[in-house]
């Protein structure tokens, strides 16, 4: 049963993580993948992996931050923060329980960034780092979604001029 769980808040998260990708609008953008962002942090938490589910939380927060461009660098300063506090508390030992904190800091990083084709390229290259994490851990729906995302980041990046 939680592996149709599992697999049904990836698949949603998928879904609109890659339709978010296609919009032009910086907060457009951040608010679907809010969405998003919710339906993975329920998927890592059905499949007990800690830091991903910490570090996907933590990103439904940075979509909400980054939907408007105030106060960027307090904003930046407190998400990292907050991911590395969620590093200390979800460090199991391995390099694997780092990898999202990492893409998180990077996509934190990224959504700072006014400029929203360079936040795509950010973005993308996290969800390249994310199919290690997510085969390894076995969010195998997720893996399609990150080569998507991918796709859908270079589309995006080269819509939007």
């Amino acid at each position: 049963m939680n592996n149709i769980f599992n697999q049904f808040f990836g698949l949603i998260a998928t879904i609109l993580s890659i339709i978010a990708l296609l919009y032009t609008k910086k907060k457009k953008v951040m608010q679907i993948q809010m969405i998003s962002n919710i339906m993975f942090a329920l998927q890592y938490i059905v499949l007990k992996a800690k830091s991903a589910a910490f570090i996907t939380t933590i990103a439904v927060l940075r979509g909400y931050f980054f939907s408007n461009n105030k106060n960027r660098r307090a904003k930046v300063s407190f998400l990292i923060s907050l991911a590395l506090f969620a590093a200390i508390f979800s460090y199991n030992g391995t390099f694997l329980s780092l990898i999202p904190i990492i893409n998180g800091i990077l996509c934190i990083l990224g959504a700072s960034m006014k400029n929203v084709r360079n936040y795509k390229v950010v973005y993308g290259t996290c969800s390249a780092i994310w199919i290690y994490y997510n085969f390894k851990v076995g969010a195998y729906v997720v893996i399609i979604s990150n080569v998507l995302e991918i796709i859908s980041a270079i589309i995006g990046y080269k819509r939007h001029k």
